[in-house]
């Protein structure tokens, strides 16, 4: 059981990746954590020795990102990034108020999931390749997948699932925020509820946001 001086420690590469949705849901219930970050030789990123900690035996399946729960003196590792999400959801009431609630926001996720999946697949192959992948997923996979979170919009709601912020809303954020600059303008253009959504999250982490280290991914 965890005591009221529960502490954490983040641990994961010096880039966004795996570990960015963990650590807005973080900044966002005001978590006080120690983010970690684990230099890449092959970009020559910067951070603290990786292999050091994977070779010390304390990772579940020998990987990051991995959050470190430190509490009565013990640490215990977990693992596996989705499983961190819907933990630290858990734990600070980012999932909703009730079963049915938490059952939305665990499908709007899944399907956010779905949705970054497409889009990691539009950017590989050669660069005609990815022009016109990207083409059609902007035309077409995009604007479907945003009808189907606008949805879950009710009457003069502006959240996905319930009264209040909770992870479906803060990982449609982080979607729109890892396609960044890739985002055509006026893709948004056609579900006004989820661009306003946008910048109420933006709003919220507006700190974490403006603070957060460059990173290359």
């Amino acid at each position: 059981m965890e005591s009221k001086t529960t502490t954490y420690r983040l641990h994961y590469f010096n880039a966004r990746g795996r570990a960015e949705l963990i650590r807005l849901l973080l900044a966002f219930a005001g978590v006080d954590y120690e983010d970690v970050r684990y230099g890449i030789k092959n970009y020559n990123i910067p951070g603290e020795d990786y292999e050091t900690l994977k070779n010390s035996g304390k990772l579940t399946f020998g990987q990051i990102p991995c959050l470190e729960i430190i509490s009565n003196g013990h640490s215990h590792y977990l693992a596996q990034s989705h499983a961190i999400i819907r933990y630290v959801s858990c734990k600070f009431h980012l999932f909703g108020d009730c079963d049915i609630e938490g059952a939305d926001i665990d499908s709007i996720y899944e399907g956010l999931l779905d949705a970054g999946t497409a889009w990691r697949e539009a950017d590989k192959g050669t660069d005609e390749e990815k022009a016109a992948k990207k083409h059609t997923f902007f035309s077409d996979t995009l604007p479907k997948w945003l009808g189907f979170f606008n949805n879950f919009f009710k009457p003069g709601a502006t959240t996905l699932v319930g009264s209040r912020l909770s992870l479906a809303d803060i990982a449609l954020f982080h979607f729109l925020d890892r396609l960044g600059a890739n985002l055509p303008p006026g893709a948004l253009q056609a579900f006004p509820h989820i661009n306003a959504l946008r910048q109420h999250v933006h709003d919220h982490l507006a700190h974490y946001i403006n603070h957060r280290p460059d990173a290359p991914f």
